[in-house]
């Protein structure tokens, strides 16, 4: 008995779906005054997506942080949705500070950096950007993104600069592949980029 026309299209329909690979490789010419800081600072990166958020692991900061092994998988990625990364920074507890510091801190020296830093969740800059450019990548491919801080406070406010300025801080490096494919074909899906590379090339 031959299938009704309707029914076969449904059982024979399939949905191209869609994954974004994004690896952040490292952070590059970060313009901060990094060497006044009187503590050690650490930063980390996260990484924003609708409800999806994944966060590096801490390190020190530096003019040059590397952001080893970050990597996610964007499930069913819009084009038109916005991936947000953010460095954020983090301070040892104060009583690890030694008490000279604690009874007379360093006003000037703690204050340039924290000129930079975002007071609700410690961030020190962000790029945001939409996946549109990137969504015809076949290989594992690789874009540098500026980083910008838009709530920097000047040292020295005047009535001419009291509004929030926007300061070019560096640059933030990232590899990515988008992973194309039939939902009717496809049951095992990639895990990772390099998964996701190596299936594409065998097609």
């Amino acid at each position: 008995m031959a299938l009704h026309p309707q029914l076969f299209s449904v059982y024979t329909s399939s949905e191209k779906k869609r994954l974004f690979f994004i690896r952040i490789v490292k952070a590059e010419s970060l313009d901060l005054p990094i060497e006044k800081a009187t503590d050690e600072v650490y930063v980390y990166c996260s990484l924003r997506y609708k409800d999806l958020e994944t966060k590096s692991h801490k390190q020190k900061l530096s003019h040059t942080v590397n952001i080893e092994y970050h990597e996610t998988r964007i499930e069913q990625i819009d084009p038109k949705e916005q991936i947000i990364l953010t460095l954020h920074i983090e301070r040892p507890p104060s009583k690890k500070m030694s008490w000279y510091h604690r009874i007379r801190p360093n006003k000037k020296t703690q204050g340039d950096l924290d000129r930079y830093v975002n007071p609700k969740d410690g961030s020190i800059c962000q790029t945001v950007f939409s996946t549109t450019r990137f969504m015809d990548s076949r290989n594992i491919s690789t874009a540098t993104l500026l980083l910008v801080n838009n709530w920097y406070r000047s040292n020295h406010p005047t009535m001419m600069n009291k509004a929030v300025m926007e300061k070019a801080i560096g640059k933030i490096y990232i590899e990515y592949l988008c992973f194309t494919y039939d939902s009717a074909q496809y049951h095992n899906i990639p895990n990772t980029m390099k998964e996701a590379n190596d299936i594409i090339h065998q097609r």
